[in-house]
C-alpha cells in the first residue's frame, strides 16, 4: 500500500458516521442527566419511635425528603410493608429499598400548595397516628 494514497472519501460513510455519533452523544447526554436527577441529596426527614414521620422544620419544603429505619425493628418485609401502608395517603406516598432500610417520601403539593413544613408535620402526624401498626 503506498500510503501517499489518499483514502477515497464517501459521503455517504461520512453521513452514517455523523448520524451514530449524533445517537452516541444523545445517549450519553441522557444517562448523565438522569444520573444527576436522582444523585441530588434529598433533604432527612425522621421517624420518632411511635413511627411518626417528621420533615426538617430548619429548611424550606421540598417535594421528596428520605428517612431510615433502621430503629423501627422492621425484621422482614412483610413488616416493611404493613409500616408503610399505615404510612401512605393519598396526597404523598413511600417508596422502600429493603436493602437500605431507607424510605423515600414523595409529597403532593399540588393538592396543598399553601401548606408549610409545619402543616405538612402536622397532617403527616395525625395520619400516622390514626392508623395504627403493631411492632
Amino acid at each position: 500500500m503506498n500510503l501517499s494514497t489518499p483514502i477515497p472519501y464517501s459521503f455517504e460513510s461520512s453521513r452514517k458516521i455523523k448520524g451514530a455519533l449524533i445517537i452516541v452523544l444523545t445517549f450519553v447526554f441522557l444517562a448523565v442527566i438522569e444520573y444527576t436527577a436522582t444523585a441530588q441529596i434529598r433533604p432527612a426527614a425522621t421517624v420518632n419511635s411511635k413511627g411518626v414521620v417528621q420533615l426538617p422544620s430548619d429548611k424550606p419544603l421540598a417535594t421528596h425528603y428520605e428517612f431510615d429505619l433502621s430503629n423501627q425493628n422492621i425484621g422482614n418485609s412483610s413488616q416493611l410493608t404493613e409500616f408503610l401502608s399505615c404510612r401512605s395517603g393519598s396526597d404523598y406516598f413511600v417508596r422502600a429499598n429493603p436493602e437500605t432500610n431507607k424510605v423515600i417520601l414523595i409529597l403532593d403539593q399540588s393538592q396543598h400548595p399553601d401548606w408549610t413544613v409545619d402543616r405538612w408535620n402536622q397532617h403527616l402526624q395525625s395520619k400516622t397516628t390514626e392508623k395504627s401498626f403493631k411492632k
